[in-house]
């Protein structure tokens, strides 16, 4: 039976979908914010409390990451500060050992999208959004699981994606301009 109180994470999961089709980052930057409010708002209707406080970091983390053009947000110290807030976080809501699992995927998460390194960011999908999918299925947070579900499989698709356009641009001889 379907419950109202889902309907905040089937939001954030559809905004998140959404912000992947948009041009420019401002557009992005707002469907992903409104969509971790939202999913805050999903963790605390079904009292998944750790994974609601984690996910406020992680709204701070994105509007920092999205800041850098500010000299403020540049730093390279950024990354630690927000792990660390992340931790500390994490073990100020601690549910018991499900929380492990939102703790280590948004610091897989905090510390890979400081990279440049889009096909690492990629790869730490597959664990980062793996715990998360975990801990929402505890949960029983269907948007959580479905947003989960569609980053892991975005990640796959980007992964064999440029992994082709690697291997066809390796091996097929470019021909000379005419």
């Amino acid at each position: 039976m379907f419950e109202l109180n889902q309907i905040p994470g089937l939001l954030a999961a559809l905004l998140t979908v959404i912000s992947y089709q948009c041009k420019t980052q401002k557009t992005l930057l707002v469907l992903q914010t409104v969509g971790i409010i939202s999913l805050c708002v999903g963790y605390f209707c079904l009292d998944a409390r750790s994974g609601m406080a984690l996910y406020l970091v992680c709204l701070a983390r994105n509007l920092i990451y999205a800041g850098k053009r500010f000299k403020i947000f540049s730093y390279a110290f950024w990354p630690y500060v927000l792990t660390g807030a992340v931790l500390v976080v994490g073990a100020l809501s601690w549910q018991g050992p499900v929380s492990l699992l939102m703790i280590a995927s948004l610091v897989g998460n905090t510390i890979f999208l400081s990279s440049e390194n889009v096909q690492h960011l990629r790869i730490s999908i597959l664990f980062t959004s793996s715990c998360a999918l975990a801990y929402n299925l505890v949960f029983t947070v269907w948007g959580g699981v479905l947003n989960e579900v569609l980053s892991i499989g975005s990640a796959i698709v980007g992964l064999i994606r440029y992994r082709r356009k690697g291997l066809s641009d390796l091996t097929t001889p470019k021909s000379p301009k005419k």
